[in-house]
């Protein structure tokens, strides 16, 4: 990516100063402006003439979360949510953005061809709507707009099971619809000390009668039909075990991680996060990130224990390089698992060091991607986790490379912290 970069953003709330340190733009948020049917003005548009990447990240005490952003195209119209399921301490959430002036946007409880309105409404230019639930999981709602939107998924605080402590919040950028894919591989997740406590997969369908095929390497299949909207839920046993899934059509592959009491007893100190598996056909070649901080039980800002699981074809596996951009060190990528789906590997590296990283291959034609997440620390139960890159396909274009963002209410979003870095 390119060493020059201008960034230009738009922002009704803020018509001043844009508030830019380095690479991070922070507003503190209130989050009692949240309400069951919520519509305010307080987005922001950002572009760049260069690639850049975008995370959106949330570190309060004992909650954290965390996004990365994708470019509107023309084709953000179409969407399926990302989210859990709700418990009486926390609703299943999501919001719409808007750019542009008089989008009507409308959302819908799908199955196949069993579909029932929720609402239908306009939004203006820069206003964001959101809507969470008491007694909905927010899974596979679809929502579709006649102008193109950003749509954010999650929970306020979910608990991966319900049935294990501690509940956490939730975040992912929904992706829509016409970028899916059909083939997914989903790796281990490192650092807990109980390795059979596992992760959880769920899976969307785009399509009625989609054939979802899960293969938790070396332990099961399974073979699932679903309608449009429908999705399947697998509870995938040991924390290493590498997943694919394999759909008829177009899939949405969501990735959680379990609550810190999930294996009967207090693991380290983490919580569920949710992560978009992306597809194989939507890797990039050079991607950058950075990994996130805390804030601890006794109020101090600690680096979480983050780690990565890096996916590629094996052909370009042993080429692929991580550096810490801050100190210029090369970290060793280990213990690569090959020939997963015919022809990929998977590997990872951690814990790393807090700070900013690239990832990618010398050769442009290279194509990979990786999962950054992480534990809590200091007594904070909590974790964040957000793929490196999914690359758009769309044969729309782009819209001025612009990003969406909210700036304003989430709920339980009570800071957000927009990462720019090129």
């Amino acid at each position: 990516m390119e060493d020059f970069l201008t960034l230009a953003y738009q922002n009704p709330a803020l018509p001043n100063n844009p508030q830019f340190a380095e690479t991070v733009l922070t507003e503190n948020l209130n989050p009692e402006d949240s309400s069951t049917v919520n519509i305010v003005r307080n987005a922001v548009r950002i572009t760049s003439e260069n690639r850049v990447h975008l995370q959106m990240a949330k570190g309060t005490k004992g909650s954290g979360e965390a996004t990365a952003l994708i470019p509107l195209t023309a084709d953000s119209k179409e969407f399926f949510i990302p989210s859990f399921n709700e418990i009486p301490e926390g609703h299943s959430t999501f919001v719409i953005v808007s750019p542009y002036k008089d989008t009507c946007v409308e959302a819908q409880y799908v199955n196949g061809t069993d579909i029932r309105r929720i609402f239908f409404l306009a939004l203006g230019e820069f206003e964001v709507f959101q809507s969470y639930s008491d007694n909905e999981d927010y899974t596979g709602v679809f929502v579709n707009a006649t102008r193109p939107v950003s749509v954010l998924g999650g929970h306020e605080c979910a608990q991966v099971p319900t049935t294990a402590q501690f509940c956490d919040h939730l975040l992912e950028v929904a992706i829509p619809i016409l970028e899916w894919g059909r083939d997914f591989i989903a790796g281990p997740i490192l650092g807990r000390s109980i390795l059979t406590v596992g992760y959880i997969l769920r899976i969307v369908s785009s399509h009625t009668v989609t054939t979802i095929s899960v293969d938790i390497r070396g332990i099961r299949t399974e073979s699932h039909e679903r309608n449009r909207g429908d999705f399947v839920t697998i509870d995938v046993p040991n924390n290493n075990d590498i997943t694919t899934v394999r759909c008829s059509h177009p899939c949405m592959v969501l990735q959680y991680n379990k609550g810190t009491r999930a294996g009967g007893q207090n693991d380290v100190d983490t919580d569920p996060f949710m992560v978009t598996i992306t597809p194989n056909d939507h890797f990039m070649n050079n991607m950058v990130f950075s990994t996130q901080e805390l804030l601890s039980v006794s109020e101090e800002i600690l680096p979480y224990n983050s780690y990565i699981t890096i996916v590629a074809p094996d052909s370009v596996a042993s080429g692929i390089i991580l550096t810490n951009t801050n100190t210029g060190t090369v970290v060793g990528i280990s213990g690569w698992v090959t020939g997963v789906m015919g022809g990929y590997s998977v590997a990872s590296a951690g814990r790393l060091e807090h700070g900013n990283y690239t990832l990618y291959h010398p050769d442009p034609n290279a194509k990979l991607v990786g999962y950054v997440y992480g534990h809590g620390y200091g007594g904070a139960r909590t974790g964040y986790s957000f793929a490196t890159g999914y690359q758009r396909k769309s044969r729309l274009g782009s819209i001025d490379g612009s990003y969406l963002v909210v700036w304003g209410s989430l709920h339980n979003l009570t800071q957000a912290n927009y990462l720019i870095t090129n």
